[in-house]
């Protein structure tokens, strides 16, 4: 039988169910993920009272490698599916499955999520937390060392101003670098702001740990400002009406008398540069303005799928001869030799919108090409694996050692080299990564070699459950911030909760109805 033709009866006679379990697990994961994000310092709308560095650990460990095992998943079934229906029944499936619930969450699941997290939420996390706790109102956060002060200063939100120096917080308090509420102010051209803090006895001559002034602040460089927004993740706000504000405020400010502190820099480098590109360029606004939130995912595979469409367009028989010379590059540990180097260039310029463990988040339009490039890469190694034909299950036949020394060994050097040895921390970052996704799917693969029904329903309800949870998350969070409770106890209650109440809407709303069916595809009973 010729290689494609192998294909075609592969792809007709297996669904993988190790795929579809590991399918599933991964999103589980990123519910758990987004559950546990309240239970440690972070930029997220609730933050408990009851808080453990641990639940840090535990996010970085999922993030580190869970979109990318979604993105090779997906790029394998894209494959199996055109192999087993052709090129046009393979883009009506995606766009029934990808790109229509991407577009409804828009109009649906997006704006509920925005209407519970104002309403589970102050203006921002670290104002919530701090002013709650009362006698620590001066306190700087854990995460960015900023005041809850500063923090309303940056946002412009002049009623959480006015309730904090009420309550005793100190207009003249520091963060972490030195600063003052009136520097945050300055910085980002909130001119209301500054007038009121000066009318409590800000002083408008302190200077940061850099001897900068308020009024330098407001003299920061556009690149400067908008790298700072997306580190802080405060919402993004055009550079025109920021200079627009700084330019009313900076005459009820000192004149500077160090010209060169603020506006003078080295020449950029590349990254630098395409940081700029990033954040203050022509397109930045459709690359860094949210619209897709956690759904961002399915905007991006819309992409890959339309990538991938036009390759096998073009190559369909050239590409599709799996040689064994070819086999052993993909399902071999050769692999590592090209995967690592590939993938290792987009990771290096990570960290573009905040320093973070893993792959950076972006929900704009336009997604940013590092990112984009970096999840083509395991997308395109999916289906790269179903051309290899794995019958003989070598991808990952020693998961259970690998997937120990990831997470025991690979994963802790990646996070304590990364503040130090950021190259290094990159390396290991990837190696981590594809150590998690091939010993996952040997792993898988000795569990759920046959196919369950149970797994296969988890699986197909995992999708809805994973479209929907956030704003339930964020909800449940609320609710349960004043019970007296540990953390770990806390997160557990959450997830039980939350799992059950996602698996009922499931069976109640979706299973038999038209929104299965575009989710999920027709159901074929077997005889």
């Amino acid at each position: 039988m010729a290689a494609p033709d192998r294909l075609v009866a592969s792809a007709r006679s297996s669904r993988r169910p190790e795929l579809d379990a590991l399918r599933a697990f991964a999103m589980l994961l990123g519910i758990a993920l987004h559950g546990a994000m309240a239970y440690f310092p972070a930029a997220w709308p609730v933050q408990d009272s009851q808080q453990l560095a641990g639940f840090g650990t535990f996010v970085s460990a999922i993030h580190g490698f869970r979109m990318q095992l979604f993105f090779m998943l997906a790029g394998f079934f894209t494959a199996m599916n055109w192999r087993r229906k052709g090129l046009p029944e393979l883009v009506k499936n995606r766009f029934q499955r990808v790109f229509i619930p991407c577009m409804l969450g828009l109009v649906t699941v997006i704006p509920l999520l925005h209407w519970v997290a104002a309403r589970v939420t102050e203006p921002s996390t670290s104002i919530r937390r701090e002013y709650r706790a009362g006698d620590e109102l001066n306190k700087p956060d854990t995460q960015f060392k900023v005041t809850p002060l500063s923090w309303a200063s940056l946002q412009g939100d002049l009623d959480m101003a006015e309730r904090l120096v009420e309550s005793g917080a100190d207009v003249n308090g520091r963060n972490g670098d030195g600063s003052t509420p009136l520097h945050s102010a300055a910085f980002l051209g909130q001119e209301e702001l500054v007038r009121y803090l000066l009318s409590k006895g800000a002083d408008p001559i302190l200077r940061d740990a850099n001897g900068g002034s308020p009024s330098d602040s407001a003299r920061a460089d556009a690149a400067t400002t908008q790298f700072l927004i997306s580190y802080l993740r405060l919402p993004p706000r055009p550079q025109s009406q920021i200079q627009a504000g700084r330019d009313q405020l900076l005459p009820l400010l000192p004149k500077s008398d160090r010209p060169s502190v603020v506006t003078a820099h080295p020449p950029p480098g590349p990254r630098e540069a395409y940081h700029a590109f990033l954040v203050a360029g022509p397109l930045s606004r459709l690359i860094t303005t949210n619209v897709f939130d956690h759904l961002w995912f399915l905007w991006d595979l819309s992409i890959l799928v339309a990538l991938f469409a036009l390759w096998a367009k073009t190559g369909e028989r050239k590409y599709f001869q799996a040689s064994e010379r070819f086999r052993e590059w993909v399902i071999t540990p050769r692999r590592y030799l090209w995967l690592i180097p590939a993938t290792l260039i987009p990771h290096l310029l990570m960290g573009m919108f905040g320093y973070s463990f893993g792959p950076d988040t972006a929900t704009g339009w336009i997604p940013p090409p590092h990112l984009l490039a970096y999840y083509g890469i395991f997308f395109f190694f999916g289906v790269a694996y179903f051309v290899a034909d794995d019958s003989s299950s070598q991808l990952g036949r020693h998961g259970y050692l690998t997937v120990p020394f990831a997470l025991l060994v690979v994963f802790p050097m990646a996070l304590f080299t990364q503040p130090i040895n950021r190259p290094l921390s990159d390396f290991l970052q990837i190696c981590y990564a594809w150590l998690m996704i091939t010993g996952g799917i040997g792993l898988c693969r000795g569990v759920f070699a046959n196919e369950n029904p149970g797994i296969r329903y988890v699986s197909d309800a995992s999708y809805w459950m994973y479209l929907i949870h956030l704003p339930l998350i964020m909800a449940l969070q609320s609710i349960m911030t004043p019970v007296p409770l540990v953390a770990p106890v806390k997160f557990s209650v959450l997830m039980l909760f939350s799992l059950t109440l996602l698996l009922a809407s499931y069976q109640l709303l979706v299973k038999n109805t038209l929104v299965g069916v575009v989710l999920n595809g027709r159901r074929t009973p077997k005889a």
